[in-house]
């Protein structure tokens, strides 16, 4: 590590030493911040990373809230105390846009996807359903397609340092043992994206039929 860290000195390239050097300055979008390890990284952000520059959260309108009201109400519970009483400032670089992970193109006014585009310089992409018994179209469409829009808004974002997705721990169930490497898929995403697309709109019976396999 030592070694790394001189070479890359001796590069120009100085490796931050800390977690919030690392974050200092930067612009961050973060998606998924209502689910369970959303709500923890983003205390962790606005605790640990007071030079942080805004944390740009992705939420959609739901059971009749705005999306400001829902920052406010997943804001509003116990696991915020410590930044409420001591960091309270931190609570101002916050800023909700609004989306919805399952509609084409995230949903995203034009207007904020400029300015994503323009100020955010790292993606923490954590949105993804995890109920296992949604139509596969719904699925197919929270947890792929927006992480493939997401990553096409990430091809215009200027200041891009770090994109990090955040997977479902239920994959590849009938490995046994796992390492550090990709491992071939059953079919390719783009087919199977083209195929639940088509079939969603032309022929829903047949896509009930392929959600099993």
């Amino acid at each position: 590590m030592a070694e790394e860290q001189a070479r890359s000195e001796a590069e120009g390239d100085v490796l931050p030493r800390t977690v919030a050097e690392f974050y200092r300055g930067q612009s961050v979008l973060l998606t998924g911040g209502s689910g369970f390890v959303g709500r923890v990284l983003l205390e962790k952000l606005l605790f640990y990373c007071p030079d942080i520059d805004t944390v740009y959260v992705l939420l959609r309108p739901r059971k009749g809230l705005s999306v400001q009201e829902r920052l406010h109400k997943l804001l509003d519970v116990p696991l915020f105390d410590r930044v409420r009483a001591q960091r309270p400032e931190a609570l101002e670089r916050l800023q909700v846009v609004e989306c919805d992970t399952a509609q084409p193109g995230l949903a995203l006014a034009e207007a904020d996807a400029r300015v994503l585009a323009e100020r955010v310089s790292v993606v923490l992409h954590l949105a993804a359903s995890v109920r296992f018994d949604d139509p596969l179209i719904t699925a197919v469409r929270t947890n792929a397609c927006a992480t493939r829009d997401l990553l096409e808004l990430a091809t215009r974002m200027t200041k891009l340092k770090a994109f990090v997705h955040v997977s479902t721990t239920f994959c590849n169930e009938r490995q046994r043992e796992f390492e550090e490497k990709l491992y071939p898929v059953a079919g390719d995403w783009r087919s199977i994206l083209a195929l639940v697309e088509a079939q969603g709109q032309s022929d829903p019976v047949a896509l009930r039929a392929l959600t099993t396999k």
